[in-house]
C-alpha cells in the first residue's frame, strides 16, 4: 500500500514482490497493488504484474487540493483517465473520502458538512458507473493523528465511539452545540467588565467588546482542542496556552480601556463647544474649496486622514449627546465644513505666476 508514494520500495522491487505473490497463490486469487493514481500512470510497467489496478483518489490530499464543489468531478476525471491509460484492465478505487476535522488545504476545507457532501455526491456518481470502491474510512482513528496531523484522525463515517457523524439524507449541522459559542462570548464580556472596572461609557464598551471577542476565540480554540488533543500533556499545554492568551487579552483590554477613558473625558461633559472660534475658519475654508480654489500639489494622506477623523469625532460627540443637543449638531456641521476643505479636490490654482523664470 503506497510504498512508491512513501519511497519505501523501488518499482523493480515491488514488481518482484508481486511476482512472488502470484506464484504463491492460486490463479483464482487476484493480485493488486494500491497507490495514489499518479504513481500508476508513472509506472505503467507494473500493470502486467497485477490482475486489477487499485488507485487512491483523495481530492483533499492532492498536490493541488480540490475544493468540495469540484471533488467528485475530479474523481470521475481521474477514473476515466486511468481506465483510458490501461484499457482492458479492471480499475478499482481503493481509497476515497473526505475529512471532517483538521487544517484546510487551500480551498479544501475539512468539515462535517463537506464530508457529508462529498460522500453523498460520490455515492451517487459511483452508482452510475458501476465502480468498485472503498470509502476511507468506517471509523475515525485517532492514532493516525500522530502520522498525518489532526486531519488524519477524522476520515470516518462514524466517530471513534461508533456514532454516525452525519445523516446520509437531510440537513447537516457543522456545530450542533453552536449556542456554547454565544455563551462563551457573553461570559467573556461580563468577565472583562468585572476585571477592568471601567470608568466611562467608552471604556466599558471597549472592555465588553474585547471580552466578547476573547470569549468567542477561546470557545473556538476549545473546540479545536477536542479534535487535536490526545495525551494528557497536550491538554495541559493547550490549556496553559489558553490561560496565557486570556490573561494577555485582559491586560491589553485594560490598557485600551484606560485610553478610552481619556477619550471619554475629551469628548464628554467637561469640554465646551468652541463654535465661535471655529465658525469663521471652517466656513471660510469650505467656501474656498467649493469655489474650486486650492493650493497646487497633491493632497497628503495625513491631511485626508485628519479631515476624516475630525468629522468622525464630531459625529461621536453627537452620538454621546443622543442627537438631541442642537449645539452638537452645529459642531458636527462645522467639522464637516472643515473636513470638506481638504476632501474636496481643487479645480484651479489660487496663485498666479508672475514674470519670466517664475
Amino acid at each position: 500500500n503506497e510504498v512508491l508514494l512513501r519511497g519505501e520500495q523501488s518499482p523493480a522491487a515491488l514488481a518482484g514482490y508481486l511476482r512472488q505473490a502470484r506464484a504463491a497463490l492460486p490463479p483464482a486469487v487476484p493480485i493488486t497493488y494500491a497507490d495514489v493514481w499518479e504513481f500508476w500512470l508513472r509506472h505503467a510497467e507494473l500493470v502486467g504484474s497485477v490482475d486489477y489496478i487499485t488507485v487512491h483518489v483523495l481530492p483533499y490530499w492532492e498536490d493541488d487540493p480540490v475544493p468540495p464543489g469540484r471533488a467528485v468531478q475530479h474523481v470521475a476525471d481521474v477514473y476515466a483517465r486511468v481506465r483510458a491509460a490501461f484499457p482492458g484492465k479492471p480499475v478499482m478505487i481503493g481509497e476515497t473520502g473526505w475529512p471532517s476535522a483538521g487544517r484546510p488545504r487551500q480551498g479544501a476545507t475539512a468539515s462535517v458538512v463537506n464530508e457529508a457532501r462529498y460522500l453523498r455526491e460520490f455515492l451517487r456518481y459511483a452508482a452510475t458507473v458501476q465502480m468498485p470502491y472503498n470509502v476511507i474510512e468506517a471509523f475515525d482513528q485517532g492514532w493516525k493523528r500522530a502520522q498525518e496531523g489532526t486531519v488524519g484522525g477524522y476520515w470516518g463515517i462514524f466517530d471513534a465511539q461508533a456514532q454516525p457523524k452525519f445523516p446520509m439524507q437531510g440537513p447537516v449541522t457543522e456545530v450542533p452545540r453552536w449556542w456554547l459559542g454565544w455563551l462563551a462570548a457573553a461570559l467573556g464580556g461580563v468577565l472583562f467588565l468585572l476585571v477592568g472596572r471601567p470608568r466611562g461609557r467608552l471604556a466599558a464598551l471597549a472592555l465588553m467588546l474585547a471580552g466578547i471577542a476573547s470569549g468567542t476565540a477561546l470557545a473556538w480554540q476549545v473546540r479545536q482542542m477536542l479534535y487535536a488533543c490526545g495525551p494528557l500533556w497536550e491538554w495541559l499545554l493547550s490549556g496553559a496556552a489558553c490561560a496565557a492568551a486570556l490573561l494577555t487579552a485582559i491586560v491589553l483590554a485594560r490598557a485600551l480601556a484606560a485610553a478610552m477613558q481619556c477619550v471619554d473625558v475629551a469628548l464628554g461633559r467637561y469640554r465646551d463647544f468652541p463654535l465661535g472660534l471655529f465658525a469663521l475658519p471652517a466656513v471660510g475654508y469650505a467656501l474656498v474649496a467649493l469655489a474650486g480654489i486650492g493650493v497646487a500639489g497633491a493632497r497628503r494622506r495625513e491631511d485626508v486622514l485628519l479631515a476624516v477623523a475630525i468629522i468622525l469625532l464630531a459625529a461621536l460627540v453627537l452620538v454621546q449627546e443622543r442627537g438631541i443637543n442642537p449645539v452638537a449638531w452645529l459642531w458636527l456641521g462645522l467639522s464637516v465644513l472643515l473636513g470638506a476643505a481638504v476632501l474636496l479636490p481643487p479645480r484651479r490654482v489660487a496663485h498666479q505666476q508672475h514674470g519670466t523664470g517664475q
